[in-house]
């Protein structure tokens, strides 16, 4: 073999070495390439869920706002500024006068301590705010919400002059429970309640915007030889504002002694409306 067959021999190995030295260059750039694509990939992952955490965390901290804000509107509701004329029921400052004038007091319309503390001098309701008046008899009378005859013309009255301000308050459930008793089941805002039980606050839905939940129990009692309907209105507040973040409300039977008419306070922080028939 000559030299030129040789030196062609050594080529075509030297050929085959480097291709084969650069095949194996190529896959392990390929191999390379592969981890870096899939930890490029598990970086994409790994942001995109960074970015789902965060957009739920940015959610979280609008709810949070929304929140305290909600826990202040509620809060000055529960417990009113003093020096606000708007947020206090001023008691004592009515009274009989010339012209039948029932007061001048005046209250947020809140289902909240102040106005239960002086709701028992009778109250109109006019454009989102409880006029507080007082009678030397705390007869329950005014021009936008009158005497009633029955209970029942009373809740029907109450949610007929209260449409402007509740825009969703109305009847959802009128059944029979507890003694026989007859109760109706009255909502701000839409949804089904069902009284579990006498004593009983109802937990609305947590999808149910509302104010409050108003559960009026129909009660027929005798004093002194005269039948009196009455209605037992619990505020429980307390368990409202710390469970559920708005005023709640429920009712029980009476626990004073019934009265011919008019607006009664009660020991529990509510109040009753009686009426003789």
């Amino acid at each position: 073999m000559d030299a030129k067959t040789l030196a062609r021999a050594k080529n075509r190995e030297q050929a085959k070495k480097s291709r084969e030295k650069k095949k194996r260059a190529i896959e392990g750039m390929s191999e390379e390439l592969n981890e870096a694509r899939m930890k490029l990939k598990e970086q994409e992952d790994f942001l995109d869920r960074a970015q789902e955490k965060l957009k739920l965390y940015d959610e979280m901290v609008e709810t949070n706002r929304k929140l305290a804000e909600e826990n202040l509107r509620l809060q000055s509701i529960l417990f009113p500024d003093p020096d606000d004329p708007l947020a206090m029921a001023t008691p004592g400052t009515g009274g009989s006068s010339e012209g039948g004038s029932k007061g001048q007091c005046s209250a947020r319309l809140s289902l909240a301590h102040n106005f239960i503390d002086h709701i028992q001098n009778g109250c109109s309701w006019e454009d989102g705010v409880a006029e507080l008046c007082t009678d030397d008899d705390a007869e329950f009378h005014s021009d936008s919400m009158p005497r009633c005859e029955t209970i029942q013309q009373f809740a029907d009255t109450m949610v007929e002059t209260t449409k402007v301000v509740f825009a969703d308050f109305k009847y959802i459930r009128k059944s029979s429970t507890c003694d026989g008793e007859q109760v109706t089941v009255v909502c701000m805002a839409q949804g089904s309640h069902v009284a579990k039980g006498q004593a009983e606050p109802v937990v609305p839905p947590k999808s149910m915007n509302a104010m409050a939940v108003f559960f009026i129990k129909f009660v027929s009692t005798k004093h002194e030889g005269k039948k009196i309907e009455s209605v037992d209105l619990i505020f429980d507040t307390h368990t409202a504002y710390c469970q559920l973040g708005w005023p709640l409300v429920c009712f029980l039977k009476p626990k004073t002694k019934p009265r011919e008419g008019g607006l009664v306070a009660n020991s529990k922080g509510g109040f009753r409306f009686e009426h003789a028939v």
